[in-house]
């Protein structure tokens, strides 16, 4: 236990600890979409906020019945916008009255720009005044933003991806007849499904953008600590004198348990710093919603929550097998520079497996594997486990290796 206690403080530090936290700050700041949400993806400002009141309306989905309620709470949001629209000069001369007008002045004068036509100084005046109350004239600008978020609910029941009926789901159906037999079943099994998730595009979005960039906290993180602590051991000559005793030859096997330690340690430090931050710009309001709706395009039911839980899980792992990898190229780096010119690759090589293994996780890649729940929600562990199995193999043999010589 003394010898465990010795070596996990040249780890286990404060100092490490934070400037873990610093480094995966400044990556967050600077690589991640979680600093963009809402607006990553297809989400407007205003979106967590919008989807947060419906799913007090109605709860994490909303059901054929809910449809009355759903179009009254809209029809609400357009009774308070058209309020506003009055309080436009331009808007009564124009004779801009109804959300319905406005939306039909914005799109002509946008389409007559954009298509080489050319605007009169009175439609620059009124283009002008249709993007002041957009982005900058407030509470219009507010229900401008909510309205197109609800806007997207209902073009989606009335193409038939949501709440689907037979004549809805024909306008999807030349999709279906595109994307194969197997697939095209599960889709319409979807659209026609009694409830809809309220669970926006944004918020799985960001978790695939962000993962991957979690990983590389934690391996850099993982390997930068580890490394320094065995190349330094090395170098000072501790390995050679522990190699000649029974007593010494346990501070190996010591050393990988507090470096798979460490790993993990990393990981769920970053996972639950991460998971705070998203809490924090309002997921909290999604945890319960299904994540197998339209724009997610999963086949798995599970929770939003759920999913947060798998994709943590899958990142500790990977974070416990960074510190094994860093473990063997630690005990067989010479210096500081061979250390960091094995990490590289391997860093490379996690790196894209760990890609791969969340681009591919819940998709529709292959829809008859996917709808199995098993398959769904092994697929991010199917990378994450072997490199793990490998590392702790690696690791075996270097510890055999260890019982079999008296000098390394």
């Amino acid at each position: 236990m003394k010898i465990l206690f010795n070596e996990a403080k040249k780890l286990f530090s404060p100092i490490l600890l934070i400037m873990i936290i610093i480094f995966a700050f400044f990556v967050c700041e600077g690589f991640m979409a979680l600093p963009f949400w809402p607006q990553f993806h297809v989400g407007s400002p205003y979106e967590t906020e919008v989807y947060g009141e419906l799913i007090e309306r109605f709860g994490p989905t909303l059901s054929r019945d809910e449809l009355p309620g759903f179009y009254e709470f809209e029809e609400g949001l357009i009774r308070e916008l058209e309020e506003e629209l009055p309080k436009s000069k331009l808007f009564k001369e124009n004779g801009i009255e109804t959300y319905e007008g406005y939306l039909e002045a914005r799109e002509e004068l946008h389409t007559k720009r954009d298509t080489g036509g050319t605007l009169t100084e009175d439609e620059k005046a009124l283009l002008e005044e249709c993007e002041r109350y957009t982005f900058r004239e407030m509470p219009a600008g507010k229900l401008l933003f909510e309205l197109q978020d609800l806007d997207r609910i209902d073009r989606d029941i009335e193409y038939g991806r949501a709440l689907a009926t037979d004549e809805s789901i024909e306008y999807e159906r030349d999709y279906l007849d595109m994307v194969g037999e197997e697939r095209a079943r599960l889709l319409e099994e979807k659209f026609r499904s009694e409830e809809m998730s309220l669970l926006p595009a944004t918020p799985v979005e960001v978790i695939k953008n962000d993962v991957l960039l979690l990983t590389i906290i934690c391996f850099a993180a993982v390997f930068s600590a580890v490394l320094l602590m065995l190349v330094t051991d090395r170098i000072r000559g501790i390995y050679p004198l522990a190699a000649a005793s029974y007593t010494g030859k346990r501070i190996f096997k010591v050393q990988a348990v507090v470096c798979a330690g460490y790993g993990l340690l990393v990981g769920v430090l970053v996972c639950v710093i991460y998971g705070a931050a998203l809490i924090n710009k309002g997921a909290g309001a999604f945890l319960d919603c299904p994540i197998d709706n339209y724009y997610n395009d999963f086949w798995v039911k599970l929770s939003y929550r759920q999913y947060l839980l798998c994709m943590a899980l899958a990142v500790v792992i990977f974070s416990g097998a960074a510190g094994l990898l860093s473990y063997i190229i630690g005990r067989l780096a010479a210096n500081y520079i061979s250390g960091l010119a094995a990490a590289i690759p391997a860093a490379v090589a996690l790196g894209t497996a760990v890609y791969f293994a969340t681009a591919l996780f819940f998709s529709a890649q292959s829809a008859w594997v996917l709808e199995r729940f098993w398959s769904s929600v092994a697929l991010p562990f199917a990378i994450t486990l072997p490199i793990c199995a490998f590392a702790a193999a690696g690791v075996g043999l270097i510890l055999k290796r260890d019982r079999g010589r008296d000098l390394l």
